[in-house]
C-alpha cells in the first residue's frame, strides 16, 4: 500500500500473510506488536496476548506533520496537525 501526505511525498507499506502459517509478517513501514486482550462471555472471562501487524504512530505522525502527546492523568491521545 502506498500512502501520501499534504506535500504529496509517499510512503510504503508493505507486508505479507503466510497460509501455511496464518501469519502475517511484517515488511517496510510496519511491524508485529503483542496487544493484551480481553475475552468475555458470560461468566467467564480470560486475557491473552495476540500479535497484530501495525503502523507505529510516531512513524505516521512524523510523515503527516503531526505532533502527538499522551496525558498520563487523563489517559488522553493528543494528536496536532
Amino acid at each position: 500500500a502506498t500512502i501520501r501526505n499534504k506535500a504529496n511525498k509517499t510512503m510504503n507499506i508493505s507486508w505479507s500473510f503466510s497460509d501455511k502459517t496464518n501469519e502475517f509478517t511484517a515488511g517496510t513501514n510496519c511491524e508485529i506488536r503483542s496487544f493484551l486482550c480481553l475475552y468475555t462471555e458470560p461468566g467467564e472471562s480470560s486475557t491473552y496476548y495476540d500479535d497484530f501487524l501495525v503502523i507505529p504512530l510516531s512513524r505516521l505522525a512524523k510523515f503527516y506533520g503531526c505532533k502527538v502527546t499522551y496525558d498520563e492523568d487523563t489517559k488522553i491521545l493528543y494528536i496536532k496537525t
